[in-house]
């Protein structure tokens, strides 16, 4: 009876490494780890975080593993820039819709960097599930 309840707690927990909430899975990841930084300082959220996206990179396509690793990008970076949107309105009187879509940009681009990085390690070796993981990405 135990044994079947952890089984169905681990079932609905593989639920969210599928594919449709894989990218919300890296995400929130990406959130995640913006607590390990200060002024929270809760470093255990990065060892999380990056078990999480590692976790979502399993199993995944070159071209998945790029989305994945974008949207963990957009949830790292997206929290920690919001600075420069109150210097881009308060300060350079910018308009708020064209602060917002140079945010935007700065956003997709940053997290870009992710997700090369995350592309070009799940396509470099021919090891599949974790290993694949483990070996190359770090």
């Amino acid at each position: 009876m135990v044994r079947k309840t952890i089984r169905d707690i681990f079932n609905r927990i593989g639920v969210l490494f599928t594919f449709p909430y894989r990218y919300l899975t890296a995400a929130f990841a990406g959130g995640l780890a913006v607590l390990a930084f200060a002024p929270f300082g809760l470093y255990p959220g990065m060892v999380i975080s990056i078990a999480l996206l590692l976790h979502c990179l399993v199993g995944a396509t070159v071209r998945q593993a790029g989305w994945v690793g974008w949207w963990y990008g957009l949830g790292l970076f997206a929290p920690g820039l919001q600075w420069i949107f109150v210097s881009l309105d308060e300060f350079g009187q910018l308009p708020v819709v064209i602060s917002l879509a140079i945010l935007a940009g700065l956003f997709a681009i940053m997290a870009g960097y992710l997700a090369i990085t995350c592309m070009v390690c799940n396509g470099l070796t021919r090891l599949h599930g974790m290993y694949r993981v483990l070996v190359v990405f770090p």
